[in-house]
């Protein structure tokens, strides 16, 4: 049974070196291709993820920004009120 299992292995190595010649591509080739489009797909992923967290930081940023503003906007409204007032 083992020599047969053997045999076997030795035919689809050869069975797989002959379609070699006719120009396809190995089970390693095709596997390597795959591989690195892979790693490639993993970057563009990490690359989407990064953008995504700043993008939410720059949204946080943004919100304490616009309280803040508007705080303001709400201090110099109350001053123009307060002067408006004293003036008559």
């Amino acid at each position: 049974a083992v020599l047969g299992a053997g045999f076997a292995n030795q035919t689809e190595v050869k069975a797989e070196q002959a379609k070699n010649n006719n120009g396809e591509l190995t089970l390693q080739q095709k596997y390597d291709a795959l591989t690195n489009e892979n790693k490639s797909l993993r970057r563009e992923r990490d690359n989407y993820l990064n953008y995504l967290y700043e993008k939410e930081e720059l949204e946080k940023k943004n919100k304490e920004l616009d309280s803040q503003v508007a705080g303001l906007i709400g201090v110099v409204e109350s001053d123009e009120e307060e002067a408006k007032r004293s003036k008559n």
